[in-house]
């Protein structure tokens, strides 16, 4: 007679190590690797969930004749969409054998850039906001063409320029490019690429909430006014909702960014390579998907996405006022 034997093989990973001869130190660093490959997946997850929630409320306003949003709008949700793409581009390499050079250098150019480019286009909204406000409230025409081209372009040229100089400096220290300690990214080990990303970070923070000051300000002195024109088809695209959306979601990037910033430079300071960011990265990652859904939760994108609930005749906005206040 044949008896076959049964192995019983103990549920707990620091048991099961033990008796097959590993000691309880390799056990823990065993189960110490699961969990950092779990917080892994969780980052990639938060960002993929972010550029499908931008992506989706981006497309649907180009693609929709009956939804108008202004070139700063675009400018800035692009300014997200390009942010998940450049924390993404690292997906599969994050563990085991070091990532190309060449995709390294390169994603790591664009989470530099990411930060001020995004800071400088949450500074844009916000000034788009204020002259929809002061031109609604002192019922003048559109704003003067400098500040059109001023607020368009400054953050596309900020970030192109960051990117060239954080490329150029990998590329010139190819030695100084690396996965940075949780592993979720790239960077530069040299503390002058942070350097340079924290202070205009810094600095586009605090101009943001200066202009904030000034226009809640500009606000509380004409109330009166304000309210008035509510009740009139002049007042129709400015709202105190439109407002306070805008308020919180000049918050939640300055919040990223800060987190960003903050997981870069500790990596720098760092004396050991087992320091952890993923608590940072991980929060950082939430809020690509918290601005999608901000912006993606406004009326008329809800009109748009509810195609059963569509009335035939679409509601009638008069044109003069549509040019003169675009929905930020």
């Amino acid at each position: 007679m044949v008896t076959a034997s049964v192995e019983i093989v103990p549920k707990n990973p620091f048991v099961r190590n033990f008796i097959s001869g590993r000691s309880i130190r390799e056990a823990e660093t065993g189960s110490s690797l699961d969990s950092h490959l779990t917080l892994i997946e969780v980052y990639i997850f938060l960002q993929i969930f972010g550029l499908i929630s931008v992506f989706l409320v981006f497309f649907t306003a180009v693609l929709s004749s009956r939804i108008r949003r202004t070139t700063t709008w675009y400018i800035f949700m692009v300014g997200w969409i390009m942010w998940c793409i450049s924390f993404l581009l690292l997906a599969g390499h994050q563990t085991g054998a070091p990532p190309g050079q060449g995709l390294c250098t390169f994603q790591a150019a664009l989470v530099y850039a990411g930060p001020p480019g995004n800071a400088c286009a949450t500074l844009s909204i916000l000034l788009q906001l204020h002259f929809s406000m002061k031109s609604t409230l002192e019922q003048k025409g559109d704003p003067p063409m400098w500040q059109t081209v001023m607020v368009n372009s400054g953050p596309p040229v900020l970030y192109v320029c960051i990117f060239l100089e954080s490329l150029l400096y990998g590329i010139l220290r190819p030695s100084q490019v690396e996965r940075e300690a949780a592993g979720m990214y790239c960077h530069i080990s040299a503390p002058y690429p942070s350097i340079i990303s924290a202070v205009l970070v810094a600095i586009l923070c605090i101009c943001m909430i200066i202009l904030e000051i000034i226009t809640f300000s500009l606000l509380y002195r004409n109330w009166s006014v304000f309210r008035r024109l509510r009740a009139t088809s002049q007042g129709g695209q400015v709202s105190i909702t439109m407002i306070v959306r805008i308020s919180i979601f000049s918050v939640l990037p300055m919040l990223a960014l800060g987190l960003a910033i903050k997981s870069t430079l500790s990596d720098v300071s760092a004396s050991s390579p087992n320091t952890n960011n993923a608590g940072s990265n991980i929060t950082t990652a939430t809020l690509s998907g918290a601005a999608g859904l901000i912006f993606g939760t406004q009326k008329d994108l809800f009109s748009m996405w509810a195609f059963w609930r569509r009335k035939d005749t679409p509601r009638m906005v008069p044109i003069q006022i549509m040019k003169k206040v675009e929905t930020v």
